[in-house]
């Protein structure tokens, strides 16, 4: 996104701290902002995967590291504001596909672990990580244009993303101790429609969606083969179903007016299933 044009501010994705670090604030404190209503998990504060719109859908992005206006929220470290696409009096299309795979990405680096073939725990050795074998598609289909020339124009967009990872280790507590396959699918939709309304020069509204669920099959077992073989990996998942309602209306009636009413209604609901359930008990 483009720095904003207030003042320069220093940014960077910093994992260990929740994603994007503005002014030196962790990503939780940031404001994600889309269609003018916020998008921030209320887990963490940072920008969860349903609202990681794609490129495709988005118009233009801001981001405010000072000097906050009043319609947003509170925060210390910066305001992300992201506005989706709208049509025009012409109509313009898209249709694209996005590749990815372990073939193109480096090969990840050793790491030092405690042996826990050591029952003392004083032995130290490097574990070489393996790259999981994964294929991930993104097909990519958008269309914009007008309903009434001049004064009414929709936008529309679709992008899924299917992504399978598998895995081959050993679980040492597997009396077998041969070597197992085990793989996890996902997929993450994203649908969007926008319709932009201005019967007049002094008024102009909008209606937005966005339909962003996520669901995941099957779970992977951890490579250096600490997990227990009695986890129902194939049996593991989750499935988010996630929504976003958005409407604004823009009333200008002088040169130094302007009235605002914006509204949205955002809806996200994470499950896990297959997780065993077990009554502990304790004497």
């Amino acid at each position: 996104p483009p720095m904003s044009r207030e003042r320069t501010s220093t940014r960077r994705n910093e994992p260990k701290s929740g994603q994007y670090a503005i002014d030196g604030a962790s990503g939780s404190e940031n404001a994600w902002i889309i269609d003018g209503v916020e998008r921030s998990s209320i887990q963490n504060g940072t920008l969860g995967a349903s609202a990681r719109i794609p490129y495709e859908f988005v118009q233009e992005v801001e981001v405010k590291s000072s000097g906050f206006e009043s319609q947003y929220p509170a925060t210390t470290g910066g305001v992300i504001n992201a506005v989706t696409r709208s049509g025009g009096n012409d109509f313009h299309g898209q249709v694209g596909l996005y590749f990815d795979n372990d073939v193109l990405i480096a090969r990840p680096r050793e790491t030092l672990r405690l042996s826990p073939l050591d029952s003392s725990q004083n032995t130290v050795e490097y574990f070489a990580n393996r790259r999981d074998p994964y294929r991930e598609l993104g097909p990519v289909v958008t269309l914009g244009g007008k309903i009434i020339k001049d004064q009414a124009w929709f936008f529309a967009g679709w992008s899924p993303t299917f992504r399978r990872t598998t895995r081959v280790t050993t679980l040492f507590d597997d009396p077998a101790k041969t070597p197992q396959e085990w793989a996890t699918t996902s997929r993450r939709d994203y649908l969007t429609g926008k319709v932009d309304y201005a019967p007049l020069a002094q008024l102009r509204a909008f209606v937005s969606y966005l339909y962003s669920p996520g669901k995941t099959n099957g779970n992977l077992p951890a490579q250096d083969g600490t997990s227990r073989s009695t986890t129902p990996f194939t049996q593991l998942g989750s499935r988010a179903p996630a929504a976003n309602y958005n409407w604004s209306v823009t009333y200008t009636p002088t040169a130094t007016l302007v009235l605002s009413y914006h509204g949205g209604y955002v809806y996200t609901n994470s499950k896990s299933y297959g997780v065993p359930s077990s009554v502990f008990s304790s004497k």
